[in-house]
């Protein structure tokens, strides 16, 4: 039922998208354990930048992040696991991937490996 809910909103968000302009240049903000905005558009040959906020690496909360490919959701049909891994991101520090014309229409999940219960997101390359 979890499953079927998460799927289902994703879904109505991606038509949300559907007439959302793209940008040039994309940022994620990784922050609190949470992916902003939880659905972004990436446009082909163009950065999409994931930023670590975290002010500190705390010592009960790990407050470093990452992107990985989320292969939990990524399986669900319209959905594939995010391409590539970033390397771990400690706070302040930023990691960009760019969208190559076989990755155009394409709807990726991704997830903190860190936070993988509570920090994913969605990209789709326009």
């Amino acid at each position: 039922m979890k499953r079927l809910s998460v799927l289902l909103m994703i879904f109505s968000v991606i038509g949300l998208l559907a007439a959302a302009p793209v940008q040039a240049h994309t940022e994620v903000d990784m922050l609190g354990t949470q992916n902003i905005p939880f659905i972004q558009t990436a446009e082909v040959g163009h950065p999409t930048t994931f930023v670590n906020m975290e002010p500190a690496d705390y010592p009960l909360v790990m407050g470093r992040h990452d992107v990985s490919p989320d292969r939990q959701i990524g399986t669900l049909t319209g959905l594939a696991p995010f391409p590539v891994t970033s390397p771990m991101l400690n706070p302040g520090a930023r990691w960009s991937w760019i969208p190559k014309a076989s990755d155009r229409g394409k709807v990726y999940a991704y997830r903190c490996s860190v936070h993988p219960d509570t920090q994913r997101g969605i990209i789709v390359v326009e």
